[in-house]
């Protein structure tokens, strides 16, 4: 194994590219993590790889680890707000996304989240007025089609 850890991230990707054992892919990114434990990336891409095997707990733990070394990284909170979300804590979720607007940055993710966090909730109004900023401060058009049958049930 390397001894770079850029060289051993690439490693952990190339394994998830190539579907390798889960186990190999964790090994790689904690080889990495350990050559480099300020690079928050590690944990982010680790983080990201559990969130994908459907592991939360240890997706929140790498996610929070990232935090700490940045915590006004608009791209941690989002996933934080995203992990929260699929945890049922659509309060905390909802914490992580709005301290996201905070950060300087294209927030159309932070935003994204917050309509997912709304419809789960059942928060239509919240929902349409998050929809409404993709929509014209981004010219989403995603929000725009979702806005329009929000128009069309309203008729």
């Amino acid at each position: 194994i390397p001894v770079d850890d850029y060289a051993v991230g690439l490693l952990a990707k190339i394994a998830i590219r190539q579907k390798a054992e889960p186990k190999l892919v964790y090994e790689y990114y904690r080889r990495a993590i350990y050559l480099n434990p300020r690079f928050a990336f590690w944990h982010k891409e680790l983080g990201d790889y559990y969130l994908m095997e459907g592991k939360l707990n240890q997706a929140e733990k790498e996610y929070k680890q990232a935090l700490k070394l940045y915590p006004n990284k608009l791209e941690f909170l989002v996933r934080m707000a995203r992990v929260k979300r699929l945890e049922g804590e659509f309060v905390e979720a909802e914490k992580f996304a709005l301290r996201a607007l905070e950060v300087s940055g294209d927030h159309r993710l932070a935003l994204w989240e917050l309509v997912w966090i709304y419809s789960a909730q059942a928060e239509p109004v919240k929902m349409k007025t998050t929809l409404e900023k993709l929509a014209f401060n981004y010219q989403d058009q995603w929000a725009k089609s979702l806005l329009a049958k929000f128009k069309n049930k309203k008729q």
